[in-house]
């Protein structure tokens, strides 16, 4: 189940502040411009009925249930290169292909691409591990550069299904696997951890993989606004990371860590 939430942006404040914070709570963000009022309202679509946290830019206004969304006109509209049904991604010369669904992850996100720019050089012959997985774009990525195997973990049974069509699309279907929790013992050789998604979120999606803490692993996240990570990076200071590496788009960051035992 889908719900269409409508936000008022806070006086005083730029509708690109408030769209830059939603954007990653909510799909397909788009503006309503009021020119009598001078107001601007927010809208987009969640999979949560009404529960955002800490926003700085706009308060909720309205939450309805959208049981019926049209996600080929919603991609259409914000996935880069759509055409004949698919978003169309250039992937170091291979073509990546993204049918519309439920599941994050359409490409318009600088978050996804911060998390895609920064796997490339890490998953070719490892083990990977999606966090919430969304559309598989990144499950997908990771196949499609020779990945050994590739693990999509979500709790959106949609987002599961969405993830295994995009594989089937691109012929990765025999190297991915995707499911709502993680059925193995901490494997012994070097994984790559993929988590594209809010702090909190990642919080709950880390504490559930618990057989992934011990593992010698490349971790690398997004879903941080440039501003949060000093206050992310005392957080995971519980957590046997060391810091690599920090890229920056559009006030979103991406950043690699190490962990090793």
């Amino acid at each position: 189940m889908k719900y269409h939430h409508l936000f008022q942006v806070k006086k005083g404040v730029s509708s690109e502040e408030a769209s830059l914070e939603l954007s990653f709570y909510l799909d397909y963000v788009y503006e309503i411009v009021d020119q009598e009022t001078e107001t601007v309202q927010i809208g987009g679509y969640s999979d949560v009925s009404s529960f955002f946290p800490n926003l700085q830019h706009s308060t909720l206004k309205d939450s309805t249930i959208s049981q019926d969304i049209d996600w080929d006109k919603q991609w259409a509209s914000f996935a880069p290169n759509f055409q004949e049904g698919f978003a169309h991604i250039d992937l170091e010369g291979k073509a990546l292909l993204l049918k519309p669904g439920a599941g994050f992850g359409d490409l318009s996100h600088p978050t996804t691409r911060l998390v895609l720019k920064l796997m490339v050089p890490f998953v070719k012959d490892h083990l990977i591990f999606d966090l919430g997985c969304g559309s598989g774009i990144l499950s997908v990525a990771a196949a499609l550069l020779d990945a050994k195997r590739v693990l999509g973990i979500d709790i959106d049974p949609e987002a599961l299904t969405h993830s295994q069509e995009n594989a089937k699309i691109n012929g990765v279907e025999d190297r991915t696997h995707f499911s709502k929790s993680i059925e193995l013992k901490a494997p012994i050789e070097h994984i790559v951890i993929l988590m594209n998604m809010i702090e909190s979120e990642q919080e709950r999606a880390w504490e559930a993989c618990r057989a992934l803490h011990e593992a010698n692993a490349t971790v690398i996240i997004s879903g941080l606004l440039s501003s949060q990570v000093p206050a992310y990076l005392q957080i995971i200071k519980t957590r046997n990371w060391t810091f690599i590496k920090e890229v920056v788009e559009e006030g979103w960051s991406g950043l690699i860590f190490e962990q090793k035992f």
